[in-house]
């Protein structure tokens, strides 16, 4: 997990992620591997983008604008998963809960909208 700028309480956050071994804080950026690929994640499109352009990464994650989005930038993924909690904080609105599921063996991609 990735901070973003609607996160509230951090401290509270950081505290009850504690409790969960399969939650790992990773502050504003995360860079690493998983199942085989390079990833990054950030929240911000910009800073995403930015990522991608360099080329260093299989896959980049971003959110912010709670919008489901996938594109391909120097032969890099650049995916935004949605809303998994089917809320738009900037306009207070519930929206359709979407995620997305990748195959780190093939890198294909599988959208859900709830």
């Amino acid at each position: 997990m990735v901070f973003g700028n609607n996160d509230g309480d951090v401290h509270s956050i950081i505290a009850v992620a504690k409790n969960f071994p399969n939650i790992h804080l990773h502050g504003e950026t995360f860079r690493g591997e998983l199942g085989g690929l390079k990833v990054a994640m950030n929240h911000y499109p910009e800073k995403a983008r930015a990522i991608a352009e360099n080329g260093n990464y299989d896959l980049i994650c971003y959110g912010h604008n709670h919008t489901q989005a996938e594109e391909m930038v120097n032969g890099n993924l650049l995916l935004n998963p949605g809303a998994i909690m089917g809320f738009h904080g900037g306009s207070l609105k519930d929206i359709p809960t979407t995620f997305v599921v990748i195959d780190t063996d093939t890198g294909k991609t599988k959208s859900y909208t709830l």
